[in-house]
């Protein structure tokens, strides 16, 4: 499997409401999942940020994820085409569901894709999100 193979698996599953129903089981959960939780970085590169309650994941649209389902299902024993964030995000992005972060400083984002790779959670864009959301 390749990334060719896991960008066209991602732009049929969402052309194809069963198989988007087999990643994600019921449409409550992807609600649940959608709407509070992705963001994107708005800069030369196309990078989103998925906020769970317990880990971080950084996501390249059709391409990669830095979930374990991801690097271990995907990329190790080629058991799965990909994961469900990476449908989570094009779905978001499609339905225009999503935070946009401002991050000026590049070294602002490595600083949180650091964290994300180090610890699993970006205890920085947290602070961003938890900034943002006070000012309104």
């Amino acid at each position: 499997m390749s990334v060719k193979d896991t960008y066209e698996y991602v732009l049929k599953a969402l052309s194809d409401p069963s198989s988007l129903d087999r990643v994600v089981k019921s449409q409550a959960l992807l609600k649940k999942m959608i709407k509070p939780r992705l963001l994107f970085y708005r800069g030369d590169t196309n990078i989103w940020f998925y906020i769970g309650t317990r880990y971080d994941h950084i996501i390249v649209p059709r391409t990669y994820c830095s979930c374990k389902e991801f690097l271990i299902n995907v990329m190790s024993r080629k058991k799965k085409l990909v994961c469900k964030h990476l449908l989570i995000q094009e779905l978001s992005e499609k339905t225009s569901n999503y935070r946009v972060v401002e991050i000026s400083e590049p070294s602002l984002l490595y600083k949180i894709i650091n964290e994300i790779l180090d610890m699993n959670i970006s205890p920085t864009l947290r602070k961003l999100l938890y900034v943002r959301e006070e000012r309104g």
